[in-house]
């Protein structure tokens, strides 16, 4: 029988932040996607108002590793409860259950004008 080693898969965070963007947009939202200069030390994906979803402030998304020695990268937020405390969201190679869990999660205000 012959032995099979897996290699892990290096997902780029940067790319995966760019995908979540993405996502995100053809949910209803706009997305920047900051990579150089407008961020600290990881990509962050800006959620603002679109077309169709409107939040109630604007929120930041992180690609950024876990802080346990296993360096597995995660999306990360600011917990609603607390500003100053990080919350892991999902892996960064969950860009489709992250969109959808983020567009069912982001406080949003409602479009009266539409029946919302």
């Amino acid at each position: 029988m012959t032995e099979v080693t897996q290699n892990p898969v290096y997902l780029h965070p940067g790319v995966q932040a760019e995908a979540l963007g993405e996502a995100l947009n053809q949910l209803g939202f706009t997305t920047e996607v900051w990579k150089s200069r407008d961020f600290l030390c990881h990509p962050c994906v800006v959620i603002r108002c679109g077309p169709t979803r409107h939040v109630q402030q604007t929120e930041y998304i992180y690609a950024a590793p876990e802080l346990n020695g296993e360096r597995r990268w995660w999306y990360w937020r600011a917990s609603p409860e607390d500003a100053a405390t990080m919350e892991m969201i999902a892996p960064i190679s969950q860009v489709s259950a992250t969109a959808d869990l983020l567009a069912r999660a982001l406080p949003q205000i409602r479009d009266l004008d539409n029946g919302g």
